[in-house]
């Protein structure tokens, strides 16, 4: 007879993942009492655990003692990029669309206030420009950035935005930012010359995961012209959405 294995609990564990989860789906901030009735827990029980979390940045308060998460949780998600999906779903599709264009592409996520390269594919081409694997950018400056944040909720952009907010970025810098996330809403794909890079035109279309439509990534296409790639930017845009709707495709397949 096989003995059933023993369960173990942690009730502070417990009682601060049941606050956090509450506080994430209401639509205002809570007072400790509401909390509390909510949870059916004591009152104490809830004060104790809501003064930790907010001690450790998990939660604020308002001026009239009503508490609402924090940006950490969040943060912390963006820091861990579902990249064994998006590899599964994203090479095999993106090593086509490079023998294709003969150009490079990468694909990128939100991590905190940058993009984080997840996954590249080199041009197969004498000439091109790649982006290494686990290079970091500030959303700002990104050709990806406009095109994830474009592309998720409300309550996302909110606290990416916070998160850009808090850098040392300049005026013109927001401004040219916020004007190419108005390209994305109005075409649904970026077409922008490089900032950075001289002859490099930046093309990156969203990526969306299972049936929410919420951004999850961006393709890029350093689109370098010349050299031993006879497609103009219009095909390259179009074979672009293409994939990108392919990768987002096969995620949404599981």
């Amino acid at each position: 007879m096989m003995m059933k294995e023993k369960q173990y609990s942690a009730p502070a564990l417990e009682k601060g993942i049941s606050i956090v989860e509450r506080l994430a789906v209401a639509d205002r901030p809570l007072t400790m009492n509401e909390i509390a009735d909510q949870l059916e827990r004591s009152k104490h029980q809830i004060y104790r655990m809501l003064v930790s979390l907010e001690t450790l940045g998990w939660l604020a308060r308002t001026s009239d003692e009503k508490f609402f998460l924090t940006n950490r949780l969040f943060d912390l998600a963006m820091r861990v990029p579902p990249r064994r999906n998006l590899h599964e779903a994203a090479l095999p599709l993106m090593r086509e669309l490079s023998e294709r264009l003969n150009q490079s592409c990468h694909l990128a996520v939100v991590s905190g206030s940058d993009i984080v390269v997840v996954a590249r594919m080199e041009s197969p081409g004498l000439l091109g420009f790649a982006v290494r694997v686990g290079h970091r950018m500030p959303i700002v400056e990104s050709a990806s950035g406009p095109v994830i944040l474009a592309n998720v909720s409300n309550s996302v952009q909110k606290s990416i935005r916070s998160m850009i907010s808090g850098s040392d970025n300049s005026k013109a810098v927001s401004e040219r930012f916020e004007t190419f996330v108005k390209q994305v809403v109005d075409a649904g794909i970026l077409v922008r010359e490089s900032p950075l890079i001289p002859g490099v035109t930046d093309i990156s279309a969203p990526v969306f995961e299972n049936s929410s439509e919420q951004g999850v990534a961006a393709l890029t296409i350093p689109f370098l012209k010349g050299g031993a790639a006879a497609t103009s930017i219009e095909e390259a845009v179009d074979a672009l959405k293409l994939t990108a709707s392919g990768i987002s495709e096969k995620l949404r397949l599981g």
